[in-house]
C-alpha cells in the first residue's frame, strides 16, 4: 500500500499483530483528500471513528476477560455497558453526519445544470439542429465526433429534445456532462467524492455497530430497543447559514436554561458534522426525523 492517501483496512477486526480478519465485514481504504471543514472532511472523521470505536471496545472486551473478578457473564454485560455507554452514541453521531453529508450531496446535484443558452443565438442554434437532423447517421456521428467541443453545438444539442437534432441518446449524454462540468466543475469533483466517499463511511459505521450489537449477546430486536433512546438523546443540532460582517457563518441555536428559548450562536466543529441544515424549525423537524 504505497499511496499515502489510503487510509483504513480490509476488514473491520484485525488480528494481533495487525492482520486482517477476513471473517469480519469488508471496510476498504479511505483514498480521498479533504479540505479542512467540508462535508468530505466530516465523512472522513465518521469513517476514522467507526473503526475507533469498534477498536476500543475490543480492548474493553480483553480487559474485562483478563480481570479475574470477573465470570464470562460478568465480562459480557461490562462490555455492553460499555457498547450502550460509549460506542452507542458516538455511532449515532457518525450516523448523523453520513445523513448531513447525503443531503448536501443531494442539495449539489439539485445545482447542477448547464448555463442558459444565448438567446441571441437561437435562431442559430435552431438552424444547427435542422442540418443534423438532415443528416445520414454517420455522416453525423463523424461530425458530432469532430465537434465535442464546440460550446454553440453543445447548446444547440442541449436546449431540445434529442430526436430534434437526430443525435444519439450517448452522444446528447456527453454534450451534458461537458457543458455542466465547464460551469461547475468544483461542485462535480465534490459530487463525485462524497457519492464516493459515502458508502465508505456508512461501511465502516454501520459494520462497526453490527458486530458490536452480535458481541453485547443481544438479538437485534433487543439491542435497538436499548440503543433506541440512547440515540434520542443524541439530538442533531438544528444549523443556519448565516452572512456575518460579509462572511458566511454557521450557526447553531442554543438553548436558554428555560429550554424553551435560546440564541443562535456559531456552531461548533462537531456540531456541524452532526447537524442538520434547515432554513425553518419545520424543515429541521422533518430532515431530523427522516
Amino acid at each position: 500500500m504505497n499511496n499515502p492517501l489510503l487510509k483504513g483496512r480490509r476488514h473491520l477486526r484485525q488480528k494481533p499483530g495487525g492482520m486482517a480478519d477476513i471473517g469480519s465485514p469488508p471496510v476498504g481504504f479511505w483514498d480521498r483528500e479533504a479540505k479542512p471543514g467540508s462535508a468530505l472532511a466530516r465523512l472522513e472523521t465518521a469513517f476514522h471513528a467507526g473503526l475507533e470505536v469498534y477498536d476500543t471496545m475490543q480492548t474493553r472486551q480483553r480487559e474485562h476477560a483478563a480481570d479475574g473478578k470477573l465470570s464470562p457473564e460478568g465480562a459480557r454485560h461490562a462490555l455492553r455497558h460499555d457498547i450502550f455507554a460509549s460506542a452507542v452514541p458516538a455511532l449515532h453521531r457518525q450516523r448523523q453526519a453520513i445523513k448531513s453529508a447525503k443531503a448536501h450531496l443531494e442539495e449539489l446535484k439539485s445545482k447542477v445544470k448547464p448555463p442558459a443558452p444565448n438567446k441571441d443565438e437561437e435562431v442559430l442554434r435552431k438552424e444547427i439542429r435542422e442540418v443534423m437532423r438532415s443528416m445520414p447517421a454517420k455522416e453525423l456521428d463523424a461530425f458530432v465526433t469532430k465537434n465535442f467541443d464546440d460550446p454553440l453545438l453543445r447548446a444547440a444539442v442541449l436546449e431540445a429534445p434529442a430526436w430534434l437534432s437526430g443525435i444519439s441518446k450517448s452522444h446528447r449524454d456527453i454534450f451534458f456532462e461537458q457543458a455542466v462540468a465547464a460551469e461547475h466543475g468544483e461542485a462535480i469533483r465534490e459530487i463525485n467524492d462524497l457519492a464516493h466517499c459515502i458508502p465508505l463511511a456508512e461501511r465502516a459505521v454501520e459494520a462497526a455497530r453490527s458486530e458490536l450489537q452480535k458481541e453485547s449477546g443481544l438479538d437485534g430486536e433487543t439491542f435497538e430497543n436499548l440503543a433506541a433512546p440512547i440515540e434520542q438523546k443524541q439530538a442533531a443540532p438544528w444549523l443556519k447559514k448565516q452572512i456575518i460582517d460579509g462572511k458566511e457563518v454557521v450557526q447553531t441555536i442554543r438553548l436558554d436554561a428555560n429550554g424553551k428559548t435560546g440564541t443562535w450562536q456559531k456552531a461548533t466543529a462537531d456540531e456541524i458534522s452532526t447537524g442538520i441544515f434547515a432554513s425553518t424549525h419545520a424543515e429541521y423537524e422533518t430532515k431530523r426525523r427522516a
